[in-house]
């Protein structure tokens, strides 16, 4: 029949789709390994050679610690991005489009729901995203502070034992490491928000689509099978959407 050769289709459409998006992803990652390795090494130099160039003022305002956490600290962040976010990034954006395609060719009456759901999500990334960044940034510098407090901490640790100020110096740490925390806590917080609400919206987005794809089954518009193929697409088109905001 013609419903049971249009799921045979489909269903080998899916599987060519998915073993395209799986090769690509190898390839992504391999590439990445090798660009995020040579992308660190080039930071590290040219953030090396900058300093060499940096008047004696730069250094008398900030601790060895804190310019030392942006040889560690701030490119490691970065060399993960590009070694396991990046291809994320890329297979993400490939299985959206796939997905949204097959979406449309199935209906594209029941896929203009997805649209309004999608631009909510991205509503949804960019208010959070408003908020996190400046709290991420400052989560960054928080660190600095704390590893240059603690580098200073160990150069004079023999000048901190002559003059007994053990308890002093355990109660500056004690702030600044604390000071990290509460910043780090409240930007993790905030960013959790993005999650679950892109899940109700998929959920409440997934309801209206059984709703309208029944009143299409029933006035003849689309065939049962079409309309279980695309419930099950209509599941994991926000998975991917949801990778990219992340």
């Amino acid at each position: 029949s013609r419903e049971i050769k249009d799921i045979i289709f489909w269903g080998c459409m899916m599987l060519v789709f998915s073993g395209l998006a799986c090769s690509l992803n190898i390839v992504a990652n391999r590439m990445a390994a090798k660009v995020s390795s040579g992308f660190a090494e080039n930071m590290r130099r040219d953030l090396f050679n900058h300093i060499q160039g940096l008047p004696l003022e730069f250094f008398d305002k900030r601790k060895t610690g804190e310019i030392m956490s942006r040889f560690t600290n701030d490119i490691n962040r970065v060399s993960d991005l590009v070694s396991s976010n990046f291809p994320s990034l890329i297979s993400s954006v490939i299985q959206a489009v796939m997905t949204i395609t097959i979406m449309i060719v199935f209906s594209w009456k029941l896929t203009l729901t997805i649209t309004v759901a999608i631009v909510l999500m991205f509503a949804v990334v960019l208010v959070i995203t408003a908020k996190c960044s400046p709290l991420f940034k400052a989560q960054q510098k928080a660190i600095g502070e704390v590893n240059g407090y603690t580098e200073e901490y160990i150069k004079g640790i023999k000048v901190v034992k002559l003059f007994c100020h053990e308890e002093k110096t355990k109660e500056a740490f004690s702030v600044l490491n604390e000071n990290y925390r509460k910043i780090g806590v409240k930007a993790n917080i905030i960013g959790g928000f993005m999650s679950p609400l892109m899940s109700m919206i998929t959920r409440v987005n997934y309801a209206i689509v059984v709703v309208l794809g029944a009143h299409f089954v029933l006035t003849g518009e689309m065939s049962v099978a079409t309309l279980i193929t695309y419930l099950d697409k209509s599941k994991s088109y926000a998975s991917p959407i949801v990778s990219i905001a992340s």
